[in-house]
This record gives C-alpha cells, structure tokens and sequence, in this order.
C-alpha cells in the first residue's frame, strides 16, 4: 500500500475532492495530497488551497494544516511543499520535498550544478596554492642568487 497518492489538477475536472478522496480514504492510503495551480483563478478550485494534504486519522481523512506554503509528514519524515523554481528551462511554481529544517531538497540537476561548482573551486584553490609555491620558490632563488653575489653562501645562512 503507498504511503503517499499525488494528484495534480487539471483543468478538466476529475473529482479529486469527494470521489478520489474518498477512494483513497477507503484504501487506507495514509495521505492524499492534491496540488491545485488553480486556486487563484476563477474557476469551481477558487476555494480550495494551493496544496492540500489529507492524512489518515482512524480511518478517516484529515485536512493538515498548511504552514508556509509547506505541510509535514510526520510519519515519512518529509514535507511536501510548493515554491517558485526553474528546471530545464522552465521558470514557474513546482512541488518540493523537504526536510525537518525547513530545507529543501534539491533536483540532481541542482545538485550536479552545486557539485561542478565546489569542484571548479577545489581546482582554483589548488592552481592558486600551486602559483604561489612557485612563486615562494622562485624569491628563495633570486635571494639566493643575490647572497652569492655578495659572497655568502645561502646554505650556510
């Protein structure tokens, strides 16, 4: 048995608030989440919320309370939650995961992107590191040369 049903709503009307809710509920599915980008339209969703999260109290389906555009999960130790983000292109709301800290869980594409970044980071630091051994080295020779000229031996200094 899922733990989690999603619905997503479309323009076109599919009983998402009675008929499926009810289904599920007789299932037993432990929460039925229905994400609505229609809300602030006019339209039969306009008194609905965003997200809507209805969890399974002795047999029967509760709405959660949605703090933050986000609602906790308790027993999958996740919330699910909604905000403005871009993938592939795409620059508009979308349905996030996110942990007990309030911070979300990022895409792998974001996650790659992060990745190549600490990695062109660690790369920039070790040619720094690198440039500036050289550098260190090349003043030690230039001294040395120097103390040659003046007659001192550098390895005896």
């Amino acid at each position: 048995m899922p733990l989690l049903s999603l619905e997503v709503i479309s323009e076109r009307y599919n009983s998402e608030y009675e008929n499926k809710l009810a289904d599920y509920e007789a299932l037993g599915i432990l929460y039925y989440a229905i994400y609505n980008p229609f809300s602030d339209r006019r339209s039969r969703f306009r008194n609905r919320q965003r997200l809507e999260v209805y969890g399974l109290v002795s047999g029967k389906y509760e709405l959660l309370p949605c703090e933050d555009n986000r609602i906790w999960l308790p027993e999958i130790d996740l919330a699910l939650g909604y905000e403005q983000g871009t993938h592939i292109s795409w620059c508009r709301e979308w349905l996030y995961w996110y942990n007990q800290s309030e911070n979300r869980y990022l895409t792998d594409r974001e996650d790659a992107i992060i990745a190549k970044a600490i990695a062109n980071q660690e790369r920039l630091i070790a040619n720094q590191e690198c440039i500036a051994k050289q550098e260190a080295e090349q003043k030690m020779q230039r001294l040395a040369e120097k103390l040659k000229a003046l007659g001192i031996n550098p390895d005896e200094v």
